[in-house]
């Protein structure tokens, strides 16, 4: 069956289920786009009685784990309360796990944002006020989909931007140079097209960055530069650096202190952008 005739099939069913139900309590999972015979999907989840009047801020969650519409469940559903239609997007299948696949991974976080942007008022959002928030690899996805101007779908409507308005990142990969000789190796100077550090220009979207000082992966060196680059080029961004962290520490398993802290940091930077009330 054509991938697009399926997509569409299972989109109207989608829309079927939220019309049948009260709004104000769904959290559904969607399909977003076929990749190659497989179901990309995506969880939704809606502020408490949501006004299907009104267009909100959507909030679009890349994981750097494996469980993918799972892991910012937390986080998802903190910002829902606040007035902010969130999703969870899976952007690889499991199938894809012995490989960084960062190609195929970042065109379907491109993909994600352009489906969202292209059913904005199915989703009751504000296709304006789009946040991409991704922590460690999911961090590369939400800034790749704001900078890197290829790896693309091919079968996506590429005149919609996948760009986000804003930029969440947690302890994101931003340079996918030789400062990280895994990924470089499998690269090579191909990282160029695909590494967000190194395709920064103007007019990029406001961005806030949390990162751990003891971060065992990514120096605290290279965030300070991303954001020099950053404001080098008039660019809004943010870092705001946890005390003897390490990588995940944004996770509620790990601290709840923290965890909380991070909820309050990114509040403050939403409202700051008047996405949301203080």
């Amino acid at each position: 069956m054509n991938r697009k005739y399926l997509f569409v099939i299972l989109f109207i069913h989608f829309i079927i289920q939220v019309k049948a139900q009260d709004i104000s309590s769904i959290s559904q999972t969607v399909v977003y786009k076929i990749s190659d015979t497989i179901a990309l999907k995506m969880r939704v989840i809606y502020p408490p009685n949501l006004d299907k009047s009104q267009n909100y801020p959507g909030m679009v969650f890349f994981s750097g784990k494996w469980d993918h519409l799972n892991q910012f469940t937390p986080q998802a559903t903190y910002f829902s309360s606040k007035g902010i239609v969130c999703f969870l997007v899976q952007h690889y299948d499991q199938v894809d796990k012995k490989d960084f696949a960062v190609w195929s991974r970042t065109a379907n976080a491109k993909s994600s944002i352009r489906h969202i942007r292209a059913n904005a008022r199915q989703y009751f959002v504000d296709s304006d006020k789009l946040i991409a928030v991704g922590g460690s690899s999911g961090g590369h996805l939400a800034a790749a989909s704001a900078f890197i101007q290829g790896c693309n779908d091919p079968e996506d409507d590429l005149s919609i931007s996948p760009k986000p308005n804003a930029l969440v990142l947690l302890n994101p990969v931003v340079d996918l140079g030789p400062i990280d000789p895994e990924i470089y190796g499998m690269l090579g100077e191909k990282y160029l097209e695909i590494s967000p550090l190194q395709n920064i220009t103007p007019n990029a979207p406001p961005t806030i960055i949390l990162h751990g000082t003891a971060d065992q992966f990514i120096p605290v060196s290279v965030i300070e530069y991303f954001r020099d680059v950053m404001r080098a080029q008039n660019n809004r961004c943010e870092v705001i650096l946890y005390e003897n962290q390490r990588h995940g520490f944004f996770d509620y398993k790990n601290s709840k202190e923290i965890y909380e802290k991070t909820l309050k940091d990114i509040e403050n930077f939403l409202v700051s952008l008047d996405y949301i009330a203080n």
